[in-house]
């Protein structure tokens, strides 16, 4: 009996898949195994098999709300066409507006190769994988817990032989870093909520923290607006402050878009005022265009009234033009008049067409 057979027989292989896509997999046949001793003795064991490539999926329940995670092409067909996984040519993606179930399981997946963890990724339940031919074993009885601290070991990762693994293969470790931090942040459970709320905390290193940031944003939503307020209001650094303003900018609530009001009206860093003001121009709705307007209006600080004008020509579907031509017509700040000028000038709209040639005649 070989290697490859004898480690099989030791995870106590419950069944073999007879048709790949039952697994929500083309491309291979998965094999379902169960865990001998907790999930990271389970992964190195698989790993040491010495039997070439293989992928190790796991799933755990995910947070609520409508997520599509997956790889493909970015166009309008990527829904329907399959995530490669041994393509070096993918997209990843998340998709808040796909329309899936709500909530639903996330897939974990592990590429190991050479003795070790070569790939992270994690994916939500309704993306097609095609494996390409290369061994899968499915991983059976992982809760969230265990999954929540496997993943953390790779965040947490910053060992000598981690960081030369990162010289030899490119940035191969900080990618399984990112990605396992993503999957964490997609996990259901208190588990996951203490390990961002850890991370998000120094003495965390400030680009972990930044990392963060985002992600409680874009995957844990209001959950994670309170977090978020801390680091914008307490985090020691300047970077960290800004990703927590965009993190902010993430979350699709009435609580979080009156925090980035307060941040563009009342911040008392001009930087975060600015980027406070451009991520409200990419909300558009009422109060969002009022806060522009007035700060247009009515800031004492010439540098941010130039700031709203270029975020109120950022507006969506033309909406900003013509707050613009009024804004060039009419304001009391010559420099937000020259502004507004100018920004009708890169926007092709005919409307600034018009009042510019308008204003060529009168002269």
């Amino acid at each position: 009996m070989n290697s490859t057979r004898s480690l099989v027989g030791l995870l106590l292989i419950l069944s073999c898949a007879p048709t790949a896509s039952e697994a929500g997999l083309v491309g291979s046949r998965v094999e379902t195994v169960a865990l001998t001793g907790g999930l990271g003795e389970t992964v190195d064991r698989l790993a040491r098999g010495g039997s070439g490539p293989l992928w190790a999926v796991w799933s755990v329940p995910m947070i609520p709300g409508r997520h599509h995670v997956c790889c493909g092409d970015w166009d309008d067909r990527r829904r329907e066409s399959l995530c490669k996984l041994e393509s070096h040519n993918r997209s990843h993606f998340h998709d808040t507006d796909f329309g899936s179930v709500e909530g639903g399981e996330l897939q974990i997946l592990l590429r190991l190769d050479d003795d070790r963890v070569d790939e992270v990724r994690a994916y939500t339940a309704d993306c097609r994988l095609d494996a390409e031919g290369v061994r899968v074993i499915r991983l059976e009885g992982v809760g969230p817990v265990e999954s929540v601290d496997y993943l953390s070991s790779i965040v947490e990762a910053r060992g000598r032989e981690e960081r030369g693994a990162a010289r030899r293969r490119g940035h191969r470790a900080e990618d399984r870093r990112q990605t396992a931090l993503s999957a964490i942040a997609y996990h259901a459970g208190a588990a996951a909520d203490r390990a961002l709320a850890n991370w998000s905390r120094p003495p965390t290193d400030a680009e972990l923290r930044e990392q963060v940031a985002f992600w409680l944003g874009a995957a844990r939503g209001h959950a994670a607006l309170d977090d978020l307020r801390r680091m914008l209001r307490d985090d020691p650094s300047g970077d960290v402050r800004e990703q927590a303003v965009f993190g902010i900018s993430l979350i699709d609530h009435a609580d979080a878009l009156a925090t980035l009001i307060d941040v563009a009206r009342n911040g008392k860093q001009a930087e975060l005022r600015g980027i406070a003001v451009f991520w409200l121009s990419q909300k558009a709705g009422e109060r969002a265009v009022q806060v522009l307007h007035e700060i247009v209006e009515d800031d004492p600080d010439a540098e941010m009234r130039e700031q709203a004008v270029f975020a109120i020509s950022q507006l969506p579907h033309g909406e900003g033009v013509s707050m613009l031509i009024k804004l060039a017509r009419s304001n009391r700040h010559r420099e937000v008049r020259e502004q507004a000028m100018f920004w009708l000038g890169q926007s092709d709209d005919p409307r600034a067409l018009d009042l510019f040639e308008e204003i060529l005649v009168r002269d």
